[in-house]
């Protein structure tokens, strides 16, 4: 049964037990279970691979263990809604929102291992004594490979990730779960993912660090719940009694209970005096079907403060005619990029999430 295979080698839930039995752990992956089943603290922000040895007879031991362990987990927040803060949670914590599948799965991992959303997808595997396959990082031949080799079944990743396979040539029917997380979702990613993955069942979820999921979809329109408020469009998760913490996210109501995130506050940008927010220029730029990504961003500029600048991944379309297809559906001027560049793919950080500041 495998446990984990990178583009190094594969390794075998055997193996596993072994390596942490006999204190010979060798990566990552390994040295967390061994924490786990040892009840040891874990920290991200400072990880070292244990050595230590372990006295587990077989894999209903090593569930249970990791399902009662009392190891609790530092590391940092993400820092998307301000600057990064140092957060630990408990293990049960994070194993609230886990499911147990009725038959094993073979899960593509693709987050940063040393944050929250790395941790809850190898969690979730651990308790299944699912298949973990490293993707985290790897292009996107890499992954189609893989995919079809291990036959993969499970993808939880973030909104860019999807939007990285571009273009494809063919659908993945063996992958039936699909979750998406991390970033604002839009209408066209959705498109995306059902077309690639034809057969699966797609959960959009909005979590924090601090306080984990909070929302579930399975598109891109919302529901309001007891664990949220909005106010002045901004989305506020109820942390106590009559106490809301303010993510920064902006949203925008379809209806009384239903809503759609349209950005953050801190990326809003001013230009001469008006406000515009990046992430719907954005939407409205992918929304064309020769274009795959966009990131529209600010540059200063002496007369206006700021102007708008952007990104485009598309091969098979001009500046000219983008610059058309906006001046079509966009009134305000202003609101226009007055600097396009076509590019082969966007930049994205650690978690893999398009990154905006870095072309400020």
């Amino acid at each position: 049964m495998i446990y984990l295979v990178t583009d190094k080698k594969s390794e075998s839930y055997s193996s596993l037990l072994y390596k942490i039995n006999e204190g010979l752990c060798d990566c990552f992956f390994t040295s967390f279970v061994s924490d786990l089943v040892s009840n040891s603290d874990i920290d991200l922000l400072n990880y070292t691979i244990s050595k230590k040895k372990n006295k587990i007879a077989n894999l209903l031991e090593l569930k249970s263990k990791i399902v009662n362990s009392k190891s609790r987990i530092r590391f940092n927040t993400s820092g998307t809604t301000g600057n990064p803060k140092k957060i630990t949670h408990d293990v049960s914590f994070l194993l609230n929102k886990a499911k147990k599948f009725p038959k094993s799965c073979v899960w593509l991992y693709t987050y940063n291992k040393l944050h929250m959303g790395g941790v809850q997808v190898l969690l979730q595997a651990l308790i299944n004594n699912d298949a973990i396959i490293d993707g985290y990082k790897k292009d996107r031949d890499y992954i189609f490979n893989v995919m079809k080799k291990y036959e993969v079944t499970n993808i939880s990743a973030t909104p860019t990730f999807y939007k990285l396979l571009l273009p494809f040539e063919e659908q993945f029917t063996k992958v039936k779960r699909i979750t998406v997380g991390g970033e604002r979702t839009d209408d066209k990613t959705i498109e995306i993912i059902n077309e690639m993955f034809p057969n699966a069942k797609v959960n959009n979820i909005y979590a924090t660090t601090e306080h984990g999921a909070v929302l579930f979809s399975r598109n891109n329109v919302f529901k309001i719940n007891d664990k949220i408020m909005i106010k002045g469009g901004v989305l506020l998760v109820r942390t106590g009694k009559n106490i809301h913490y303010n993510t920064g996210d902006l949203v925008k109501m379809i209806n009384e209970t239903e809503f759609v995130f349209i950005g953050r506050n801190t990326e809003i940008v001013n230009i001469g005096g008006r406000n515009v927010n990046p992430s719907q220029i954005e939407d409205i730029i992918t929304k064309h079907p020769q274009v795959s990504q966009a990131v529209v961003y600010a540059k200063n500029n002496k007369l206006l403060g700021n102007i708008l600048a952007c990104k485009i991944v598309s091969t098979e379309i001009t500046e000219s005619e983008i610059k058309t297809y906006l001046k079509e559906r966009i009134k305000e001027d202003y609101k226009i990029p007055r600097i396009i560049n076509l590019v082969d793919s966007v930049l994205v950080n650690k978690n893999n999430k398009a990154i905006r500041w870095m072309y400020w």
